[in-house]
């Protein structure tokens, strides 16, 4: 339980650091985020969201780790964000993403294996309690094409919170994010 404990922490930290890294680089003249993201959300949650899309690739020293990820977030209140979606992937090597279809699994950072496309969502209520999504049931990330500036695709995946019981399905995501 200690080491689920200790990953989700790790998963928080870099998520918020993949997360604030980049919102200043991708806000338009105004100082409000664009909206480069959007899903479908049914079952424990329902609704279409529009979010904001930031993708890093990392080396992270102290984990001896690289990190190729996507984080999503709540692209009406970036500051106060009622979801997190990260999809990553974490190795001992580099890691080059391309073009192609990923298979989604637990995050690594979730029990999942190195070198595997993982998902995690956090999810707030209106009083800020979270509730987290690490069990996969199925899922894919496709990246339809990647430039010297963009990465675009989409993705959709069925994954449950271990904690409730409750599956979230998303569905019809796409997104189009500066690199």
């Amino acid at each position: 339980m200690k080491k689920h404990s200790s990953c989700l922490s790790f998963l928080f930290l870099i998520s918020g650091l993949l997360l604030f890294s980049c919102v200043e680089d991708d806000e338009n003249t105004n100082g409000t985020p664009l909206i480069n993201s959007s899903f479908e959300a049914s079952e424990a949650i329902e609704g279409e969201f529009e979010a904001n899309g930031s993708f890093v690739a990392q080396y992270v020293p102290e984990f001896e780790l690289y990190v190729n990820g996507f984080d999503f977030y709540d692209a009406s209140n970036a500051a106060n964000s009622e979801f997190l979606i990260g999809i990553q992937i974490y190795d001992e090597a580099e890691i080059e993403l391309t073009t192609g279809i990923y298979t989604l699994r637990n995050s690594y950072l979730a029990g999942g294996d190195l070198g595997r496309m993982g998902v995690g969502v956090t999810w707030w209520d209106e009083n800020r309690n979270a509730t987290i999504y690490s069990e996969v049931e199925q899922g894919i990330l496709r990246i339809r094409g990647i430039s010297e500036t963009r990465i675009w695709g989409d993705f959709m995946f069925d994954i449950i919170s271990p904690q409730s019981g409750d599956k979230l399905v998303v569905r019809d995501g796409q997104f189009d994010i500066r690199r």
